[in-house]
């Protein structure tokens, strides 16, 4: 079995300024970050971790896009419009800087398990 998972790479200062806007209205919503996924996969005998992969995974993008990705995460889509506009507003003043197109900066985390039963 294996887990993937494209992760924010929250070295750069840009993407963990994005990532503290959208954390801000997380709530207690299942992600990764939490990583109650995979003490749920430790907890289960039948798995066992086999190996662990991080590469780099840049996406092209642009301040529209990035905009566009913050708003259609579940619960954000799920604000109310003023709410809406202004994590827009705080996104756009992270990406502005970075000019027309760059690279929205993920990792690929994968990991590896060996299913016994």
């Amino acid at each position: 079995m294996a887990t993937l998972w494209n992760v924010r790479d929250e070295q750069v200062s840009w993407m963990a300024a994005y990532t503290q806007v959208v954390d801000r209205y997380a709530g207690d919503t299942p992600r990764y970050r939490t990583m109650r996924w995979r003490e749920a996969i430790e907890r289960d005998a039948r798995f066992n971790l086999v190996d662990e992969l991080r590469m780099p995974n840049p996406q092209a993008s642009n301040p529209d896009h990035v905009v566009a990705r913050a708003l259609s995460t579940s619960f954000i889509a799920g604000l109310n419009e003023a709410e809406q506009r202004s994590v827009e507003s705080e996104i756009r003043a992270i990406v502005g800087p970075l000019g027309d197109e760059f690279d929205f900066l993920y990792e690929t985390e994968a990991q590896i398990w060996s299913v016994e039963g």
